[in-house]
């Protein structure tokens, strides 16, 4: 089955998976489908497969789009926004590109396991029930100019080094903005964090990171919070109208410089 391309299909009533993609069927083509599935089902499986493109498609199911060692795929363009657990979910995958996908309206809208490589942007992800953009043990990964607003958290990185989170829009999200979860290495930068309901961009545990020329303003509780998180550098964020400005809890050797502070109760508390 190489190079094979689906195009123009309606799938309706698929128990598992609406189309499925097995060893083998590198280059596949997957564009222009209507899957709708039921319960349990996936729109778009693959497993050990790469160089697929899947683009275009609408999909209505529990999963929207499901790779696992699946190198070298571009996921573009797919409206996803009627899936109930997950957008695009990669798995052990790399060097992948997911862009301008509507991954709206799930628990996860996107997410990377084992993952390395790829290029997460330009996706809309908003309203999705847990997480907007989830990273778990995931490295060398970029994620650039989603929008990942009105979830619980917009994005987050768990046990997950080297990845670059910048230009994001996170805004109106229930807890966190972007949160690190014991996350090392990487660098947050250029993001809009506003208006969350508690925290603008939390680091838990987690070190080396830089954070860096983010809008951090009209969070309720904190701009940045940093909880057992250490050597970090903070510099050049600017942040306006939250309880605390930047709230350190048990974190050491951290840089704090050239950051700008405005109208929050208290600039930064240190404990």
């Amino acid at each position: 089955c190489p190079g094979a391309m689906i195009d123009g299909n309606i799938i309706s009533g698929a128990g598992t998976d609406g189309i499925l993609v097995t060893e083998g069927c590198n280059g596949t083509v997957i564009s222009g489908n209507g899957i709708i599935g039921g319960t349990h089902s996936t729109g778009i499986s693959v497993f050990s497969s790469g160089e697929l493109t899947v683009a275009g498609n609408h999909v209505d199911c529990e999963y929207g789009i499901y790779a696992e060692y699946s190198d070298r795929d571009v996921i573009d363009g797919n409206n996803l926004g009627s899936c109930s657990n997950t957008g695009v979910w990669l798995v052990v995958t790399g060097n992948s590109t997911v862009s301008n996908n509507n991954c709206s309206g799930a628990m996860y809208g996107i997410r990377l396991s084992e993952s390395a490589n790829n290029t997460v942007s330009d996706n809309l992800c908003i309203n999705d029930g847990q997480t907007a953009i989830y990273l778990d043990i995931s490295r060398d990964n970029n994620i650039i100019g989603n929008n990942c607003s009105g979830a619980m958290t917009g994005i987050q990185l768990t046990e997950s080094v080297n990845n670059t989170v910048s230009d994001n829009v996170c805004r109106d999200n229930l807890i966190y903005g972007i949160h690190l979860d014991y996350s090392d290495n990487n660098t947050v930068s250029g993001n809009d964090c506003l208006g969350n309901l508690q925290i603008g961009i939390m680091l838990d545990g987690s070190g080396w990171n830089a954070v860096k020329d983010n809008l951090i303003h009209n969070n309720f509780f904190s701009g940045l919070y940093m909880y057992q998180a250490n050597n970090n550098t903070v510099s050049g964020n600017d942040y306006v109208g939250s309880n605390l400005g930047i709230n350190f809890i048990g974190s050491n050797g951290n840089l704090i410089t050239d950051n700008r502070f405005e109208a929050n109760y208290n600039g930064m508390v240190l404990v």
